[in-house]
């Protein structure tokens, strides 16, 4: 899954050309970050 891959990079408060206006546009983009990242990768 690319979004594996991507949520790392926003979770760690990455931005780039392509993921900004989604993250931008979801408001908490800092916490859904973090809170996908732990939902894919566990809350270790």
């Amino acid at each position: 899954m690319t979004a594996a891959t991507d949520r790392p990079v926003y979770a760690l408060g990455g931005l780039d050309a392509s993921n900004a206006p989604q993250l931008i546009g979801s408001g908490v983009y800092g916490m859904a970050g973090v809170g996908s990242f732990r939902a894919a990768f566990g809350p270790d």
